[in-house]
C-alpha cells in the first residue's frame, strides 16, 4: 500500500505542476501580447502610420489575448479543483468562475 500512496501523490504533484504551468502560459501569453501590441501601435503612432484601423486593430489585438489568456485559465481551475479536491463547495465556486469567465 505505501507504493499505492506514493504514486497517487506523485500523480496528485503533477496534476498541481501542469495547473500552475498552464496558468503561467496564460498569464505569459497575456502579458506579451499586449506588450506587443502596444509597442506596435506606438510605433505607428510615432511613424506617422496609424489611421482610423490602427487603434480597432489594437483593441481587437488586445481582445483576443485576453479571451485566449482566459480560455486557457477555465480549465487551469478545472483540473486542480476535480483531480485534487473535489469538494461540493470548490465545485460550486469553480462554476462560479467558469460562469463569470464565460460572459
Amino acid at each position: 500500500m505505501p507504493m499505492r500512496e506514493a504514486a497517487v501523490e506523485g500523480m496528485l504533484s503533477w496534476v498541481q505542476y501542469a495547473a500552475t504551468g498552464m496558468e503561467l502560459l496564460a498569464v505569459a501569453i497575456i502579458v506579451l501580447v499586449i506588450l506587443f501590441a502596444t509597442v506596435s501601435y506606438v510605433l505607428k503612432i510615432v511613424s506617422r502610420q496609424a489611421d482610423n484601423a490602427t487603434y480597432t486593430d489594437f483593441r481587437h489585438q488586445i481582445g483576443r489575448a485576453l479571451l485566449l489568456g482566459l480560455e486557457i485559465l477555465v480549465p487551469a481551475d478545472i483540473i486542480p479543483t476535480v483531480v485534487l479536491e473535489p469538494t461540493l463547495n470548490n465545485v460550486v465556486v469553480l462554476a462560479l468562475l467558469v460562469l463569470i469567465r464565460t460572459f
